[in-house]
């Protein structure tokens, strides 16, 4: 028999949720005053994402990934030193050197 699911209590943090726990520490310690909500839930998908890695269970990954970077810019909005990451002007850069060539295998000749 096994524990039912809200009684499990969640591991040890993975890489990503003692970036963002640093993130939000640091932040405190200078004063700043985050949305409860919004830690929780940010440090919540931070666990899920730390998880999937650790599981290499990578279905949904792109989603819960875009739901962490959303969550964490709400987080973190108009904290200095929270700017845009970069991840959407890479992306873009990305697609734009990827317009017109071939999807799928690529032929031999």
């Amino acid at each position: 028999m096994t524990d039912p699911l809200f009684a499990a209590l969640p591991g040890p943090a993975g890489a990503l949720r003692k970036v963002l726990d640093e993130r939000i520490a640091e932040l405190a310690g200078q004063g700043v005053e985050l949305p409860a909500d919004l830690a929780l839930v940010s440090r919540s998908l931070a666990d899920r994402i730390d998880s999937a890695n650790a599981a290499r269970a990578y279905r949904g990954f792109v989603m819960l990934t875009a739901e962490y970077r959303a969550a964490r810019r709400d987080l973190f909005d108009g904290v200095a030193g929270a700017e845009d990451d970069g991840f959407e002007e890479a992306l873009a850069a990305f697609r734009a050197t990827e317009a017109g060539h071939p999807t799928g295998s690529v032929p031999a000749d």
